[in-house]
């Protein structure tokens, strides 16, 4: 996954899809919510959800079921006592799916989970609410299956998509939540921003950043260590903006290449984006030897993260081998 926007650009549904029918005070609270994220700085986009509706429809009307069956189906079958009837009959339904049904509910969650992919391509974050509608405990106790089926038709696409999600009030004393849904490993940046839709001010993920690597501290090569050793895990691979030079600087040991940003002539160079806790980015900073420096990279998706960049007067005798587009590539051409 690439880098988050920060602040971020927060997807919304646009069209509801048919399927999702909001109670006037749910639909209320979450546009007075939305409406406080766009003050609070994000970028609210509309987006397709019919995806993600559709794969959290499978989790209990699919084969899925059939994974809880086979976790805890002995005790739904011998009645042990203790289990909600609800749960259980639900359970107890996967013996109505075949081992065909099984694999071919595992090609639609692949092709559904596919077709959210683009959503996460324009938008940073996904909200919606955490129901669509205000059930009674008299309306769950007629029809505990139907009113739990639409209580969760909002919220049980979430794992199946391998995503990330956290949950805020959407107002004080409000029975209904606001719901924050991200790709897996987002999970800082969604509590910053929770945290930041509550207090008010929206400010950065807490303790953690960001830093570009161009040369030998890329994931498997010599120094890839000195990250790994603090706790820094690999965020994104994706290139600068198209405005870089790349170089390979003269009797360094590792070898090491050498990134200028330039006024023209510049190409896109690949790059590795890791995430690290401020405090050991500060104990990484004092061990980069010159030339190299840490200054800011632009992406190519227009962001600027703390990166790895080179001292000009050592790149006079340096060889350009911009062309290769990354030091892997120059290393496996060299």
């Amino acid at each position: 996954v690439r880098p988050m926007r920060w602040p971020p650009v927060i997807g919304v549904p646009d069209p509801w899809p048919d399927s999702i029918q909001l109670d006037p005070r749910i639909r209320s609270w979450f546009d007075e919510a939305v409406a406080r994220l766009a003050r609070l700085g994000a970028t609210i986009l509309g987006v397709d959800v019919a995806a993600a509706m559709e794969l959290g429809a499978m989790l209990y009307g699919s084969a899925i079921v059939g994974e809880r069956a086979a976790a805890v189906g002995d005790a739904v079958a011998k009645g042990v006592d203790g289990l909600d009837p609800t749960v259980a009959a639900i359970i107890g339904e996967a013996a109505a799916f075949s081992a065909v049904d099984a694999y071919q509910t595992a090609y639609r969650v692949a092709d559904l989970r596919a077709g959210c992919a683009p959503m996460w391509e324009t938008v940073d974050v996904l909200a919606l609410p955490t129901t669509p509608n205000l059930p009674t405990l008299d309306a769950v106790r007629s029809d505990p299956f139907g009113v739990n089926r639409i209580t969760g038709l909002l919220t049980t696409f979430v794992n199946l998509a391998d995503a990330a999600c956290i949950v805020v009030p959407m107002q004080p004393d409000v029975p209904a939540g606001l719901q924050l849904v991200a790709p897996a490993w987002y999970d800082d940046e969604l509590v910053a921003l929770a945290g930041g839709f509550e207090a008010g001010a929206l400010g950065p993920p807490p303790g953690t950043s960001t830093i570009v690597v161009v040369g030998a501290h890329l994931d498997g090569l010599p120094l890839n260590g000195q990250l790994t050793s603090r706790g820094a895990w690999l965020r994104a691979r994706t290139t600068t903006a198209p405005a870089y030079r790349l170089f390979e600087l003269v009797g360094t040991v590792p070898r090491k290449p050498g990134l200028q940003r330039v006024a023209e002539g510049g190409a896109a160079i690949e790059v590795e984006v890791w995430s690290i806790g401020v405090a050991e980015l500060g104990s990484f900073l004092i061990g980069v030897p010159a030339p190299l420096g840490i200054g800011t990279v632009e992406l190519a998706d227009g962001s600027w993260h703390k990166g790895f960049i080179c001292e000009g007067w050592a790149l006079e005798h340096a060889r350009d081998i911009t062309e290769f587009g990354g030091w892997r590539a120059f290393l496996r051409n060299d």
